[in-house]
């Protein structure tokens, strides 16, 4: 029987959300762009606090729910009412490594296994998840307007190399969930957790806003991160991608926002 491609990222997805633990195990690693060492049995708290809200600890928590079996466990008090919230949020998130607050939205970045990260969005006031987008190597904007991460793609690819070719991806928090999203390739029931985002590099992903666009034949011919992401001011990001061999100085600038980016692309090595 010949498989999809939607029924074979279906397949391999699964295995690469169940089945990688210690870092490294996988094809990818999120050891590129993370400054946190993974810990399932003892998963950090993690703080943080605004004008507007005191979130005193976010944890994860396992639990017999749904498929990723943890929740996040979150303590928050609101400045303005003094009202206090705790409750649990869905998420797959194992291990929680930082948090941001935008309003009145709590913004979780962590682990799902040992390669895999995770961006869960809690709405405080609603005690409810808004997004939880798995990808790679998640990185918050200096005045937490962006989250630049690479697509998400099975960790254990088999001969698919097309799955792994990194897609750049920019998340407006200013924007709602819709504005975030760009027609997904083909129906999936995940397509909620990895088909968000607006593509801004490679160019000719950004210019089709498409998450996927021709197969990638040879593993070569990959798109790969490979340096961390780095935000030169709100609206300018800069990372190294490896492609065809050869290495480009990346800089995306979102002056006009995530749907209209300047793109350059320098060659650095040949």
């Amino acid at each position: 029987m010949l498989l999809t491609d939607s029924a074979k990222l279906g397949i391999v997805t699964l295995f690469s959300v169940l089945a990688c633990g210690a870092p490294g195990t996988c094809a990818r690693s999120q050891g590129v762009g993370s400054d946190h060492a993974y810990f399932p049995n003892n998963p950090p708290k993690v703080s943080v606090e605004s004008d507007a809200w005191r979130v005193t600890s976010v944890w994860s928590k396992t639990c017999h729910c749904g498929a990723s079996g943890v929740r996040l466990a979150i303590n928050a008090t609101s400045k303005l009412s003094g009202a206090r919230k705790q409750f649990v949020a869905s998420s797959f998130i194992s291990q929680a490594n930082k948090a941001v607050l935008v309003g009145n939205h709590l913004v979780v970045t962590g682990f799902i296994n040992g390669d895999l990260d995770d961006i869960t969005i809690v709405d405080l006031l609603g005690e409810k998840t808004i997004e939880d987008i798995w990808c790679y190597s998640p990185t918050v904007s200096p005045d937490h307007r962006y989250i630049a991460y690479v697509r998400f793609f099975p960790t254990h690819p088999g001969p698919y190399p097309g799955f792994t070719s990194d897609v750049y991806l920019i998340y407006d928090l200013a924007a709602s969930p819709n504005a975030n999203r760009v027609p997904p390739p083909w129906p999936s029931p995940i397509n909620d957790h990895i088909y968000v985002g607006v593509p801004v590099y490679p160019i000719a992903n950004a210019r089709a806003f498409s998450y996927y666009l021709d197969p990638v034949s040879n593993w070569i011919e990959r798109h790969d991160l490979t340096s961390r992401f780095a935000w030169r001011s709100p609206i300018d990001l800069t990372f190294t991608d490896k492609h065809l061999g050869d290495s480009y100085r990346v800089e995306i600038g979102l002056r006009h926002g995530a749907y209209h980016p300047t793109i350059r692309a320098l060659r650095i090595t040949k």
